[in-house]
C-alpha cells in the first residue's frame, strides 16, 4: 500500500520510485558491515559480477551515498580504493513510545545515532503528546544541521500488540490513548513525512541486528525487558513477523497465575515497592538500579521459570543461535537474568544438548528507540 506522505523525491530512483535497488542493496550492506571496503570484495561477497559491481558503485557514487576512499594493497596488483559508506546520504528518526518515557533518536546510514534525547512529555496523553514530538523532531533536525530532505522518514516504537491490523495496537493500561487507532495515519498526519510503526520488542531486535548481536548471528531472539515483557525475532538477518504480525508475544506463553510471576519490570517495581524500595518509573529503575536492594534476589528466583519457559519455546520453534536480553533492563539485572537461566540441557543419554549464546544487549538506554529510527533505514536501503 503506498505512503503518503511520499519519501522525498531528491531520495529515489527515477525508474521506479524505490530508494535503492535489491543489488544496490546488497552491495551498501556489504560496505557497511565491513566498515569500507573494495569492489573487490563486494564482488565476493555478493552474487553480482565484476561489471556489475563497477557500475552500481559508479551509480551510488554518484547519488552521494558511496564515497571512494583512498587506495590500499590487498593481494597482487595495483592498490584498489576503498569504498565507504556517506553516513549523511540519508537518516532515519525513531521515537520509542514506553509506560513513563517518549525517546527520540536520529540514525544516519551506518547505523549510528547522530542525537539522542529524552523527550519531557507524558506519554500517556497523546494529545498533547503529538504536538511535542512535530516540535522535538524539528528542533533535533536543526540542532544536528540535518536538512529534512535527507530524511526518509520516522520510525516509532511502541508497547503493544496488533489487532489484526497493520498499525492499530493494544497497548499497555498507562497508553490506553495509543490504543485502537491507525497510528500510521495518526503519525503521519502530524509529522507530514513516512512513518513505519513497530511493537518495541521487535523495533529493540531490528536496532540489534544492524548494530549489535547482528554482527555474529543472524537468527536470534530478542528479549524486551520493559512494563511487559516481548520478544523480537531476527531470521536471516531479516525480522520475522509472523502471519498476524504478532511474533514473540510471550504474555499468551502463560496461564492467569503464571503472568503475575513473568520478568517484567513492572512487576519487579512492586515486589521492590513491597521490599521498602520505592522505584516511581522503569526509567528511574535503569538509571538507579542496585542488585543488592532487597526483593532483588526473590524476585529473580520468582521469575526464573517463566524465564526458562519463554526460553525454552523459543528453542523448540525458533531454534536460535542467541538470545539477546534487552529492553529498559538495566545492565546490572539483564546479567542476573542471564545467570537465572538454565545451563546445562541433556538428551535421553544424558549428553549435553548446545544452548543459544546469551547475550546482554550493549546498545544505549532503550534500545527500541535506535532500533526505531532504522526502521526506515531497514525498509528502503538496506538488507
Amino acid at each position: 500500500m503506498a505512503r503518503k506522505p511520499l519519501i522525498s523525491p531528491s531520495l529515489v530512483r527515477t525508474s521506479d520510485s524505490t530508494v535503492v535497488n535489491q543489488n544496490e542493496r546488497a552491495i551498501l550492506d556489504v560496505v557497511r558491515r565491513e566498515g569500507g571496503t573494495t569492489r573487490s570484495t563486494i564482488t565476493a561477497q555478493t552474487h553480482l559480477s565484476q561489471q556489475s559491481v563497477h557500475r552500481l558503485v559508479d551509480r551510488l557514487v554518484e547519488r552521494n551515498f558511496l564515497h571512494i576512499g583512498q587506495p590500499v594493497i590487498s593481494g597482487r596488483g595495483q592498490p584498489s580504493p576503498v569504498i565507504e559508506i556517506n553516513p549523511e546520504a540519508v537518516f532515519g528518526i525513531g521515537i520509542s513510545i514506553n509506560t513513563d518515557t517518549v525517546r527520540l533518536s536520529i540514525a544516519d546510514l551506518n547505523c549510528n545515532e547522530v542525537s539522542s534525547l529524552n523527550i519531557d512529555i507524558d506519554p500517556t496523553i497523546r494529545q498533547t503528546a503529538l504536538p511535542a514530538l512535530h516540535r522535538a523532531i524539528a528542533e533535533s533536525l536543526e540542532a544536528s544541521n540535518i536538512p529534512r530532505e535527507r530524511v526518509l522518514g520516522v520510525g516509532v516504537a511502541i508497547s503493544g500488540y496488533r489487532t489484526g491490523k497493520e498499525d492499530v495496537y493494544v497497548t499497555p493500561a498507562p497508553l490506553e490513548s495509543w490504543s485502537n487507532t491507525p497510528l500510521v495515519e495518526l503519525f503521519e498526519t502530524t509529522f507530514n513525512m513516512p512513518v513505519w510503526v513497530e511493537n518495541n520488542a521487535s523495533a529493540g531486535a531490528i536496532g540489534e541486528s544492524l548494530k549489535g548481536a547482528g554482527q555474529d548471528h543472524s537468527r536470534f531472539a530478542y528479549l524486551s525487558f520493559n512494563d511487559g515483557f516481548g520478544c523480537g525475532l531476527i531470521y536471516d538477518g531479516k525480522p520475522f513477523f509472523g502471519g498476524f504480525n504478532n511474533p514473540g508475544e510471550m504474555g499468551r506463553l502463560y496461564t492467569q497465575e503464571q503472568i503475575r510471576h513473568r520478568p517484567a519490570l513492572g512487576e519487579l517495581l512492586l515486589r521492590l515497592a513491597d521490599a521498602g524500595i520505592h522505584i516511581a518509573t522503569i526509567d528511574q529503575l535503569y538509571r538507579e538500579f542496585d542488585p543488592t536492594w532487597p526483593g532483588v534476589t526473590a524476585w529473580i528466583a520468582e521469575v526464573k521459570p517463566q524465564l526458562n519457559l519463554a526460553i525454552r519455546a523459543l528453542r523448540a520453534t525458533m531454534d536460535p543461535t542467541a538470545i539477546v536480553f534487552g529492553g529498559e533492563a538495566p545492565a546490572a539485572l539483564k546479567e542476573l537474568l542471564i545467570a537465572a537461566c538454565d545451563e546445562v540441557d541433556l538428551d535421553r543419554y544424558g549428553r549435553e544438548i548446545g544452548l543459544p549464546t546469551y547475550i546482554a544487549s550493549a546498545l544505549p538506554g532503550d534500545p527500541s528507540t535506535i532500533g526505531a529510527a532504522l526502521l526506515p533505514l531497514k525498509d528502503c536501503v538496506l538488507m
